[in-house]
């Protein structure tokens, strides 16, 4: 009788194999875990199974993609062969921290559609300090717990119920920066239980060269696009990211980018900073609450 699945983790990769062998060997052998590595292009793929054993281990498939569309297009790839409960997602250049299980163990049965871990620091210190604050921040009562999902939108460090991922058609958007931005939103808007857990399950790495360390126009007007979407989503159905109106935060970045592309953006962009500056104008220091300021304040950090 083969042993049902209890989890199905999505891997997407690309050109970097010693890293992904480090994701993969810290998830432990167990008959009812399903690994899914997705490749998107990898320059040699084909010879990995030859040269890294521990893409040859049980429970694991490897899917070989030939269009370079992007995680995005990855991560919705390895959705459509999950078998399991719960789903949860990983970066290859991420792994999973000791006895992580004996945690998510826990919530086999819960009736969640969502649940967030913490993160570890253990390559990176402090680099994670954001995500593990809007948990602590829950934990003082200072958000919500659908308050942190619609700021924290990344699809790591969650193990996400199949059956609602499947209920509301949930899929990543096939975009090369900000893919898991407006899959995070609709998660946050659609579930119904929502848990937080105080626990780390997760290790976040940072490296030279990955589409996270990339800052250049197109880097930036496409993750731009994608919050603006996302919040667009989430006001439409009556939710507000009071945290995070994308427009202000992306004014700091476009400054890097030179002061004419820097105008251009914040002429095209007026009625959302406007927008922005209205969510932020109760609860944070002067220059957010008035955005046009802001924006002079910047500029004249180009001079």
């Amino acid at each position: 009788m083969t042993a049902a699945i209890n989890y199905s983790i999505v891997i997407p990769h690309k050109n970097i194999p010693e890293l992904l062998v480090r994701c993969l060997d810290s998830i432990p052998e167990r008959d009812d875990i399903q690994v899914i590595v997705v490749d998107d292009n990898s320059e040699d793929a084909e010879a990995y199974p030859d040269k890294y054993p521990a893409l040859n281990r049980p429970g694991m498939e490897l899917i070989l993609t030939k269009e370079g569309k992007g995680a995005g297009y990855a991560r919705n790839v390895g959705l459509r062969h999950a078998k399991g409960r719960w789903v949860l997602f990983a970066d290859a250049d991420d792994f999973f921290l000791p006895g992580w299980l004996s945690v998510t163990d826990g919530f086999l049965d819960s009736d969640a559609d969502v649940i967030l871990f913490r993160i570890g620091d253990v390559l990176n210190k402090d680099d994670c300090s954001w995500h593990n604050k809007k948990l602590d921040k829950y934990r003082e009562g200072l958000m919500t717990d659908r308050d942190v999902l619609l700021t924290n939108v990344t699809c790591w460090a969650k193990m996400f119920r199949s059956g609602f991922l499947q209920e509301n058609r949930l899929s990543f958007e096939e975009v090369r920066f900000g893919n898991d931005v407006l899959f995070g939103v609709k998660v946050a808007v659609h579930a119904s239980v929502i848990l937080i857990v105080q626990e780390s399950i997760y290790d976040v790495t940072y490296r030279e060269g990955s589409l996270t360390t990339i800052k250049n126009k197109e880097s930036l007007r496409c993750r731009y696009e994608v919050q603006k979407k996302a919040d667009a989503y989430a006001a439409k159905r009556g939710f507000r990211r009071a945290g995070l109106p994308c427009a202000i935060d992306f004014l700091k970045a476009w400054r890097g980018v030179g002061i004419k592309d820097y105008l251009l953006f914040v002429w095209q962009e007026r009625d959302e900073i406007k927008r922005a500056g209205k969510i932020r104008r109760d609860n944070l220091p002067f220059n957010y609450r008035h955005p046009y300021l802001y924006v002079i304040l910047i500029l004249f950090r180009f001079l």
